[in-house]
């Protein structure tokens, strides 16, 4: 077999099972499905399922990276022009939508992190390198403070959301994302500009 068709069937076969479990943990909830449910809704044995992923972790974590993944395409063309701390607002409303969308897996994927703490750092690199960007930004036009470095304050930006997915009730929305960016936006401030208000 030649070996580009080869790699495009292993692509398509990964593909294939991250979407079956994408489905079933929507339809029937993370800790409800199994992994052979997984492989027989992607019309593959187990064992070729675990040839892909080790755990259903696993396959969360791939599917919470793709989110993040259309979350950021999706978000670009809103970015760009805007001012760093209206650049901060839009991202953090579009992902509180994404989160709010896919709550409970989004719960599920933060016990399966603080259980495997490999999970959470492609999950949580993939937001930092969402936020760094528009931190630095923030920085160079003086409307972040500089005396935190920008990797620290992407840190905790994302460290805020994060620590608001287990408080946040089953369908409530309003105004999550603008109190989220109104509270890091207030600590962003350079201190000259407390002064002067």
């Amino acid at each position: 077999m030649d070996q580009s068709l080869r790699s495009r069937k292993k692509l398509a076969t990964r593909e294939s099972l991250i979407a079956a479990a994408d489905r079933l943990f929507a339809e029937q909830g993370y800790g409800e499905t199994s992994m052979a449910q997984i492989a027989a809704e992607a019309n593959v044995s187990r064992a070729t399922l675990f040839n892909y992923f080790a755990g259903k972790e696993h396959l969360l974590k791939e599917i919470a990276l793709q989110y993040l993944r259309d979350t950021r395409r999706e978000v670009a063309a809103q970015l760009e022009g805007q001012p760093a701390g209206q650049q901060l607002v839009l991202l953090m409303s579009r992902l509180v939508d994404t989160t709010f969308r896919h709550l409970t897996m989004a719960r599920s994927l933060l016990m399966a992190a603080l259980a495997q703490r490999e999970i959470s750092h492609d999950v949580l690199d993939e937001m930092l390198a969402m936020v760094l960007p528009i931190v630095q930004a923030g920085q160079r036009c003086g409307r972040f403070r500089s005396d935190i470095s920008s990797e620290h304050i992407a840190q905790l930006v994302v460290a805020v959301y994060v620590a608001n997915l287990f408080p946040w009730p089953h369908g409530y929305r309003d105004g999550v994302d603008q109190s989220i960016a109104d509270i890091v936006l207030r600590g962003l401030e350079p201190a000259d500009s407390e002064e002067q208000a």
